[in-house]
């Protein structure tokens, strides 16, 4: 499985890699929204893991150009925000939500996705 997680946060990053690899799956990371669309737009993936507040741009930002580009990737909004975040929005977007505080739960979540 090939992913790219997207987040400014360098441990959040290296936490990933070591979390998917455990898995055998790759990663790719980017450090910010405007990176995370450029890989997006030239790079397939199986699966987006994207933090939502990543300047220049956030994780719903990436959803909303994919979404609008026709893309029907599997999307994971990972984020310490999830209380704070549009159901609506992520519902409209087909974007998963999942809290940083329950990382071993994004695995299988994104597993899920992926699997269908």
């Amino acid at each position: 499985m090939n992913i790219l997680v997207a987040d400014d946060d360098e441990d959040i990053r290296e936490l990933s890699v070591l979390i998917f690899g455990q898995r055998g799956w790759d990663v790719v990371t980017a450090t910010s929204g405007e990176e995370a669309a450029e890989a997006l737009a030239r790079t397939h993936f199986d699966v987006a893991v994207l933090d939502q507040n990543m300047p220049p741009g956030s994780g719903l930002e990436v959803a909303a150009q994919r979404r609008e580009a026709g893309d029907p990737i599997p999307i994971v909004l990972w984020t310490g925000w999830g209380g704070l975040i549009d159901s609506a929005e992520t519902e409209r977007l087909d974007v998963q939500v999942v809290n940083k505080a329950e990382v071993s739960r994004l695995p299988d979540v994104v597993a899920a996705l992926v699997e269908g």
